[in-house]
């Protein structure tokens, strides 16, 4: 969503600007290397978040139990 919010504020950068400018133009491949690149982006996102929670998710204080 911010690349999409950033992209379209007029400053005529961000793949969201360029996958609007792109269907505007009829540039397809353009348009799908650019929503190919948001993509990898998320699916980047996701596994480095995944990585981060299978090797500290055990230090967690949620993950901690209490004496009582």
């Amino acid at each position: 969503m911010a690349e999409l919010v950033a992209g379209s504020g007029g400053t005529k950068s961000g793949l969201a600007y360029r996958i609007l400018e792109a269907g505007y133009t009829l540039e397809i491949p353009r348009m799908f290397a650019a929503l190919a690149l948001l993509s990898a982006a998320v699916l980047l996102w996701a596994a480095l978040s995944g990585l981060s929670w299978l090797l500290l998710h055990r230090w967690h204080e949620s993950a901690v139990r209490r004496e009582g």
